[in-house]
């Protein structure tokens, strides 16, 4: 084990080994500092290294020290590098996400926290309450007067909730700033005419509309109270309300809010630019007792990427200003990751975005990446895009991508292939798998569609249906048999199948009748008696075992658990058996006598709702290539990158159909700059990649319709190639790949785009 002095050794090469910008960020220790840290610039290292050198360089103690960061993974990440430099002191400091701060403040004040609800609501749960609220609503309601159906809006509802307890806004301000918008629309050039007859006349019909829009947001948002005060009658609550409960602790009872302020002596905030209004609010909470609070941030603007779970990037500049007058400001430019051409086409594109920390006024700094990684191969051509004629081309391009890299000595678990949208890898896995490429893929799993507990539902069903009338189950008792954990022979089910109809028989009547079943020459008659023995067991505990007692058993003596065990993929298997576990325990801890018959019953009514049961399930192997969205790419890199799809789908105004219209003088999450929030997605991916990157279109996609490329390829200025791969790819693409979709592609003519 290694001594201290040995881990004081470890972090002090460490700081030699820091860049000038880095050493000066990490040695700034009192006051407020930000550091904008550019992709592959060192971000983590710059942090771990800020709070070892507080702890060297000030008689601070560890567990004084509150680092906060967006999720779990960072927080890993935080305390693995901790621990290879300062040793087990690092278990001493607090490093926590936001989430898990709130639920820390709340475990050590029971009693100011003593009548918050005790599970957080699930979607069918929220589902009803919203649902109930809509019920109540008089028919000349904004939300229920020209609605489609009565639940019309309850999606809607169920976004502007969240938002307002991401963003924590009061009500009363935001009725008040909906007020104001819409007093100010008629004088709002947007609504008027600017040229033509009608110069200077109010657009009506626009008007009309906005107007209606603002009306339902104003209508939903004063709901809000009744669906908090719905969640307490039924001791549940959102998991945005944890940061609020306690900002609304510490703003309403100082002392609690002083004993952290006390207690913590520095602050350190990792991914800033990730902080949702709220998460900010908590932050200013626990820095405010000083004028110069000694609170680091570490974020960049330019890889905000999750406006969609309620990331700000305003938080940055905001941050930056009200400190203007003490910050120090330090910008990383060295990256450690990718060749020179590869952050020179990053730089291009994402220069083209307006909303940038260095384009403020009071901020005086450039942000130029300089290419600082040794070891790189240098490829002649670091960055090729590729036109392609169709999506099998396409395809056949991504196999080119992966040979260019495996000549090159780039092992599989070194490359990616990064999408905009999940459904782009479901034809990559299966192109991968009938050309025996090994490939690793982390893909959320609804549990409840998954075989294995399709066969624990099955058994779940009978049992329900021969509890309320014995026999009522006749018409599962087929399915039952087939069941693979069974393992009857389907020649023997067929054969009873047979002989229970040509002799008027039930189920229960035949495979409980040993003698009948020997004369019938099966193949194993006995487990057929078995499976009938088994059943009856099952039923019968059914009744006198708790709803976890009795899955244990059913999931054992059926025989499900030995046959997941045989299997191949066991180790997903026992996943699978064990989230489903954990998902009872979940119900059963909100209601103790659970019955059969009820979680039928809302497992029926997930279903109905499509609502998942959501399970992270790896495929693959770990030695293969990477295949990834783009915004789970995030922080990782990769020698070889492939990016396919790159069309104007990237770029695309995603409908809100679902959402309410949020206007513009309440709004700060940069919802009205989609095309800069994609823009710095694209280059988040693109970033990625150490030594190679291909950049792939089709001029035809899936569908048989025309594309274009991406914008942000064209921003670029870079030259585009035409590829083509040879017949016998194609030929094989065709036959093993695109018949998943039961529609062969034809070659298509460049001149028939668009037609």
């Amino acid at each position: 084990m290694p001594t201290r002095n040995q881990h004081h050794k470890a972090f002090q090469k460490a700081l030699q080994q820091l860049n000038p910008t880095q050493r000066k960020a990490v040695e700034e220790i009192d006051g407020p500092v930000m550091v904008i840290a550019g992709p592959g610039t060192g971000k983590t290292q710059v942090l771990a290294a800020r709070i070892g050198s507080i702890l060297l360089n000030t008689d601070t103690n560890p567990y004084e020290l509150l680092c906060l960061t967006y999720s779990d993974a960072g927080v890993t990440a935080m305390q693995q590098r901790l621990l290879s430099w300062i040793g087990p002191e690092a278990h001493r400091i607090s490093i926590f996400t936001f989430h898990s701060f709130a639920r820390k403040v709340i475990r050590e004040n029971p009693l100011a926290f003593g009548g918050v609800a005790i599970e957080v609501i699930d979607e069918i749960e929220r589902s009803e309450v919203i649902r109930n609220i809509l019920d109540k609503l008089p028919h000349t309601h904004p939300l229920t007067a020209k609605a489609n159906s009565q639940y019309f809006y309850e999606r809607h509802l169920t976004h502007l909730f969240k938002l307002i307890k991401q963003e924590n806004w009061v009500i009363k301000a935001l009725v008040k700033d909906i007020d104001a918008y819409l007093e100010a629309l008629p004088s709002d050039p947007a609504y008027i005419y600017k040229r033509g007859k009608q110069k200077g006349q109010l657009k009506e019909a626009s008007l009309y509309q906005e107007v209606n829009r603002m009306t339902r947001l104003r209508a939903g948002v004063l709901l809000f109270e009744q669906y908090n005060t719905a969640l307490k009658k039924i001791d549940r609550y959102d998991f945005e309300d944890m940061i609020r409960w306690v900002v609304t602790a510490f703003q309403q009872k100082p002392y609690i809010l002083r004993r952290y302020q006390e207690q913590f002596l520095y602050f350190l905030v990792d991914e800033f630019q990730d902080t949702n209004g709220v998460q900010n609010e908590l932050l200013q909470l626990l820095i405010s007792y000083w004028d110069n609070p000694n609170v680091f941030v570490v974020g960049d603007d330019d890889q905000s990427v999750f406006e969609f779970q309620g990331a700000r990037i305003k938080n940055i500049s905001d941050f930056h200003q009200k400190y203007k007058d003490s910050i120090q400001l330090f910008v990383l430019e060295e990256n450690y990751r990718s060749q020179s051409a590869i952050l020179k086409a990053a730089e291009e594109l994402i220069e083209q975005n307006q909303i940038r920390l260095i384009h403020q006024k009071e901020i005086e700094a450039s942000k130029n990446l300089k290419p600082s990684a040794t070891g790189l191969r240098s490829f002649e051509k670091p960055i090729e895009i590729l036109a392609l004629d169709n999506y099998v081309q396409e395809l056949a391009a991504i196999l080119h991508a992966i040979k260019v890299g495996q000549d090159a000595d780039i092992p599989l678990h070194e490359m990616a292939i990064i999408y905009r949208n999940h459904r782009t890898g479901d034809d990559i896995t299966k192109l991968l798998e009938t050309n025996q490429i090994d490939y690793e893929l982390k893909k959320s799993i609804n549990l409840l569609e998954e075989p294995l507990i399709k066969q624990i539902l099955r058994i779940l069903h009978y049992v329900v249906l021969e509890r309320t009338s014995p026999l009522s189950g006749e018409n599962l008792v087929f399915e039952l048999l087939s069941i693979p954990a069974f393992s009857i022979e389907d020649s023997d089910i067929i054969r009873l199948n047979y002989h229970r109809a040509s002799n008027g028989l039930t189920w229960y009547a035949i495979t409980h009748d040993a003698t009948l079943l020997d004369s019938l020459d099966l193949i194993n008659a006995k487990k057929i008696n078995d499976f009938a023995q088994v059943i009856d067991q099952i039923i019968i505990a059914s009744t006198t075992l708790s709803m976890t007692e009795w899955l244990e058993l059913t999931i054992n003596v059926s025989g499900i658990l030995p046959y997941a065990l045989a299997q191949a993929d066991k180790q997903w298997n026992l996943d699978l058996l064990f989230s489903f576990r954990k998902f009872i325990k979940t119900q059963v801890l909100k209601k103790s006598d659970l019955s059969i018959d009820e979680l039928l019953i809302y497992i029926q009514r997930l279903q109905d709702n499509r609502v998942s049961i959501p399970v992270m399930k790896i495929q693959g192997r770990s030695k293969g290539i990477k295949l990834l969205s783009a915004h789970s790419s995030k922080g990782l890199e990769f020698r070889l990158v492939i990016m396919p799809a790159c069309t104007s789908e990237w770029e695309r105004r995603y409908s809100a159909k679902s959402t309410f219209k949020i206007p513009s003088n309440i709004t700060m999450s940069g919802e009205e700059n989609q095309l800069e929030s994609e823009r710095r997605l694209f280059y988040v991916s693109m970033t990625r990649a150490k030594e190679k990157l291909f950049l792939l279109y089709p001029i035809i996609n899936n569908k048989k319709k025309g594309t274009k490329p991406s914008q942000f390829i064209t921003e670029l200025n870079l030259p585009t190639q035409s590829w083509q791969a040879d017949p016998s790819t194609i030929t094989n693409i065709e036959q093993s790949v695109l018949q998943l979709h039961n529609t062969p592609m034809v070659e298509i003519q460049k001149d028939q785009v668009g037609k």
